[in-house]
C-alpha cells in the first residue's frame, strides 16, 4: 500500500508544478493527505474500507464539479450529496453504515457524471434506469450487506455508461464490453454477497482504468495509471481474503479518481 501512496504524493508535486493555475489542484492534494493520513491510522481493515468509499465521494464531487461545463448548473446537487454524505456520517452507528454512506453517495455523483459526458442525450434512458433500479434495489435490501452489493453495482454500471460517453473513437469498446461481460459472470458465480462486493470493486477499478487512459490524452500520466493498475494485480494476488480484496479495490478506486481529478484539472 505505501509504494502506491509514495507514488501518488510524486504526483501531487509534479502536477502541482505544472498545473499552478489549476482549480481544484490543492483540494485534491488535501484529499490525497488524508487518505494517507487515515489508512495510517485505521485501526483495522472496516476502517480501510470507510477510508476508501468516503474519499471516493470526495474526490467525485471535484470530477463532477470540474465536469459541469453550463456554469455551476450543477454546483447545487453536488452540494446537496455532500450535505446527506455528511448528515448520514453523523448519523451512522455502525461501519457498514458509513459503506452504504459512501456507496450511495457515490452513485449520486456517478449519475450527475453520466449525465454530464451525455452531450447528445444519447444514454440518457439507459441512465435513467440505472437509477430507477438503484432505488427498487435499496427497497427490496434485506440487509446492509445487500445495499452495499446494490451501491457497488450501480456504480459498475454507471461507470460502463461513462467509459462509453468517453470512448468517442471506439478505442476501447472491445475492453469495455469485457470488463462488463466478467461483471456478470462473476456476479452468476458469487457465492455470497461478500463475493459479489468483490466483484463491484473490482469492476470499477478496470472501468476507471479506461477511463483514466482515455483521458490522458497526451499520455502524461501513462506511468501512474499503469502503476495503479499493476498495484490492484498484485494486491489481489497477496490478498487472504474477501475483506482484503475489497479494501483493495477501494483504494485503487481513490487513486485512479485522483489520476482522472488532475487530468480534468490540468
Amino acid at each position: 500500500m505505501k509504494k502506491v501512496l509514495s507514488i501518488l504524493l510524486v504526483l501531487m508535486i509534479t502536477t502541482a508544478n505544472v498545473a499552478l493555475a489549476a482549480t481544484y489542484n490543492s483540494t485534491i492534494t488535501a484529499i490525497l493527505d488524508t487518505y494517507e493520513t487515515q489508512d495510517t491510522s485505521a485501526e483495522n481493515i472496516n476502517h480501510q474500507k470507510v477510508n476508501g468509499v468516503y474519499r471516493t465521494v470526495e474526490l467525485l464531487a471535484i470530477i463532477a464539479n470540474e465536469l459541469d461545463t453550463s456554469v455551476g448548473a450543477n454546483s447545487n446537487s453536488v452540494k446537496n450529496i455532500l450535505s446527506r454524505y455528511s448528515t448520514a456520517n453523523d448519523d451512522a452507528e455502525y461501519v457498514s453504515h458509513q459503506i452504504i454512506n459512501g456507496t450511495y453517495r457515490t452513485v449520486e455523483l456517478l449519475e450527475i457524471i453520466a449525465y454530464e459526458c451525455d452531450k447528445y442525450e444519447v444514454y440518457e434512458s439507459l441512465i435513467e434506469g440505472i437509477h430507477s433500479d438503484f432505488v427498487s434495489m435499496d427497497a427490496s435490501s434485506e440487509s446492509a450487506n445487500h445495499q452495499i452489493v446494490n451501491g457497488l453495482y450501480r456504480s459498475v454500471a454507471l461507470l460502463y455508461v461513462i467509459a462509453h460517453e468517453l470512448d468517442t473513437a471506439g478505442s476501447y469498446t472491445e475492453a469495455i464490453a469485457q470488463i462488463y461481460d466478467t461483471y456478470e459472470l462473476q456476479n452468476d458465480a458469487a457465492d455470497n454477497v461478500y463475493h459479489q462486493m468483490v466483484n463491484g470493486a473490482y469492476r470499477s477499478v478496470e472501468l476507471l482504468t479506461v477511463i483514466a487512459y482515455l483521458l490522458d490524452e497526451y499520455g502524461i500520466y501513462k506511468t501512474y495509471i499503469d502503476n495503479a493498475i499493476d498495484t490492484y494485480r498484485e494486491n489481489d494476488e497477496e490478498a487472504e481474503n474477501v475483506n482484503h480484496q475489497m479494501v483493495n479495490g477501494f483504494y485503487r478506486t481513490v487513486e485512479l479518481l485522483a489520476i482522472i481529478a488532475y487530468e480534468l484539472d490540468s
